[in-house]
């Protein structure tokens, strides 16, 4: 009885590694209104007045006098430096 050679096994390809992508550079036109009074225009209407704190990639942080708003940026209309 005649076997058949085995097919010899193939070392597996390591899959190439993705390079990194480049970071996008950060917009600075919210950051510079850090610290300035604004007023922020909502989506649904509503507007909120106060001192823009931070800035962050989905949040923006309002301080109102003794209060401290944070607002989604999907929810913002447009914001309006005072």
């Amino acid at each position: 009885m005649v076997s058949k050679p085995k097919p010899e096994a193939k070392p597996e390809a390591k899959p190439e590694a993705k390079p990194k992508p480049e970071k996008k550079p950060k917009p600075k036109l919210l950051d510079d209104l850090k610290g300035k009074r604004v007023v922020v225009f909502m989506r649904n209407g509503y507007s909120i007045e106060g001192v823009m704190e931070e800035v962050s990639r989905f949040e923006v942080l309002i301080n109102d006098n003794d209060k401290k708003y944070v607002i989604l940026k999907h929810a913002v209309d447009y914001i309006v430096p005072v």
